[in-house]
């Protein structure tokens, strides 16, 4: 996701402001990593070494994380260091936002969207969100009605980005069925594992892939016998070539 939003700020350039007064930006809104995993994460992206001093500790789980000793003038430094590979080099702005999970509803879109255009008078052309199950709909749900929640998240994504006229990528792990289904192509030793994959093992819901307009499988996988990582894709729902081929039908009978 991050990978994703970095590239955006610096490699994209055909964008089109709704207003040309203000400063293109690309927003990424987590509620999974820390606000240093996030920083070290981008450093990696521009090809910075995360210099800064830090400790291994045990989390709750049990799992060793780094803790950063990093004072303000740090911070301060990081900033202005990512300002200098980004705003600075392509003219598009990265934003980075931090909520703790499931603290905030889709609706924080439009009051991050309103408050960059009035105070710092950027315009968001690109969100990345990481991840759904970690945003709340602007509806109420129960407990027991997740996977209705997690298709109305899509939606209220959906109603945003057409409205504002901006793309919004967002996240879903695997469910048990698809994780099954690479663990066992792993055990023997099969590749592109993306292609067995399909709706029924995203996430879950299928309201998650059946709402989106675009929505594509990637598995990370190892070659064994090159000892080479790469990246596998599979597209499972495309609503606009769908929509189309629908159009086309229709006019043909």
């Amino acid at each position: 996701m991050l990978n994703i939003a970095m590239n955006v700020v610096t490699n994209y350039y055909d964008y089109e402001l709704k207003d040309p007064d203000k400063t293109p930006a690309v927003l990424y809104f987590t509620m999974e990593n820390s606000m240093m995993e996030t920083f070290e994460r981008i450093y990696h992206y521009l090809g910075l070494t995360f210099d800064f001093d830090y400790k291994i500790i045990k989390n709750k789980n049990g799992k060793n994380i780094k803790k950063y000793n990093i004072t303000e003038t740090d911070i301060d430094e990081i900033l202005s260091i990512i300002e200098k590979e980004t705003i600075e080099k392509t003219g598009i702005a990265l934003r980075v936002e931090f909520r703790t999970h499931m603290s905030v509803t889709t609706g924080e879109l439009d009051t991050l969207y309103e408050n960059y255009s009035l105070v710092d008078n950027q315009e968001i052309i690109f969100i990345a969100q990481d991840y759904i199950k970690r945003i709340h709909s602007q509806r109420n749900y129960k407990t027991e009605q997740k996977r209705d929640e997690l298709g109305e998240v899509i939606n209220e994504f959906c109603n945003f980005a057409k409205t504002k006229k901006i793309p919004i990528l967002t996240a879903s792990q695997l469910n048990r069925e698809g994780l099954k289904v690479v663990e066992s192509a792993k055990s023997n030793k099969k590749k592109d594992l993306a292609r067995k994959l399909g709706g029924s093992q995203v996430g879950e819901s299928n309201l998650i892939y059946e709402n989106a307009d675009y929505t594509i499988i990637t598995n990370r996988e190892k070659d064994e016998d090159t000892d080479t990582f790469y990246q596998t894709f599979k597209c499972i729902m495309v609503y606009l070539i769908i929509l189309i081929l629908i159009l086309l039908l229709r006019m043909l009978i």
